[in-house]
């Protein structure tokens, strides 16, 4: 069995042509219209086999299906010219080529492939088209994205899984170099309540991810730089930076007290960002909460 290519003209080799006496003698002087040429297709419908070539007479030139000795072929080889129309189909093809007169009938069976199976098998110049269709007889859903399979998830460790931000907190968009960033995983998707006690300790991290949040905490007492504060009532309840930098602030930037007020200044030492109110009743003095400037 040989294999062609569907819808391609294609010149193949025929033979051996052998003595009709003695069938071992080579004939290499054969009088080329002397040969009938049939083909003929298998249709695997369960009908009768296509004629394609029905008892076409040989000729060298000038016709889709010349049949020519090769040249410099001494095994009594010929060449026979199929056209592209004449492998336009998909399947088993038979050939014969006879002269009663002269020599044995040669045959030969071919299988036509699609081109793409053809192209990847014989020429390696294309790979298997391997397209899911269907998952356990289910026909698969077209995916809102070309290419990218959509994930439908069903099951975690064999109990369902709902709908709710609590069970599915993060959505896998594609896994590759740099693909899944934070803006792949939804707000408060991970949380606390996400990991089991202690699902997480050194064990669980590597010792140069433990020595990079080290670093990271470093650095940010040492190297990273906050501006201070500025106009404004200092909230009751802030963070660690807002409170430090307020005394870090009150320490280091110009101040002024008065019979009445006291107030702290920016850094250009004329705005005043922070003022409180003072009194004095000859037993107590009291300053008022710090509020917003000027």
């Amino acid at each position: 069995m040989r294999f062609l290519r569907t819808n391609t003209a294609v010149i193949i080799t025929v033979g051996p042509f052998l003595d009709k006496s003695d069938g071992v003698t080579l004939e290499t002087a054969l009088t080329i219209t002397n040969e009938k040429i049939t083909l003929t297709a298998d249709t695997d419908d369960g009908s009768a086999p296509t004629n394609i070539l029905d008892n076409v007479t040989g000729a060298t030139s000038g016709t889709s299906n010349d049949l020519n000795y090769i040249t410099g072929n001494d095994a009594g080889m010929m060449q026979l010219e199929l056209s592209a129309a004449n492998t336009n189909r998909l399947g088993r093809m038979f050939l014969s080529i006879t002269d009663a007169a002269n020599h044995l009938p040669v045959f030969h069976e071919f299988m036509v492939l699609p081109a793409m199976i053809y192209d990847a098998f014989i020429l390696g110049t294309d790979v298997l088209q391997a397209d899911m269709t269907q998952i356990l007889g289910t026909a698969v859903s077209t995916p809102a994205t070309a290419g990218i399979l959509d994930v439908n998830l069903k099951n975690i460790a064999d109990a369902a899984v709902s709908t709710s931000t609590a069970q599915l907190g993060v959505n896998v968009v594609s896994v590759a170099n740099d693909a899944i960033t934070a803006a792949a995983i939804g707000t408060g998707a991970i949380d606390a309540d996400a990991f089991a006690a202690d699902a997480i300790g050194a064990a669980e991290l590597a010792a140069d991810a433990i020595a990079e949040i080290k670093a990271a905490v470093v650095e940010a007492l040492n190297t990273d730089t906050y501006a201070e504060p500025g106009q404004g009532a200092p909230a009751a309840t802030t963070t660690l930076v807002a409170k430090i930098g307020y005394l870090y602030k009150a320490w280091r930037n110009k101040s002024t007290q008065t019979a009445s007020q006291y107030s702290l200044f920016a850094d250009d030492a004329t705005t005043v960002d922070q003022k409180a109110t003072f009194a004095d009743d000859a037993t107590t003095a009291t300053r008022g909460e710090v509020a917003t400037g000027p």
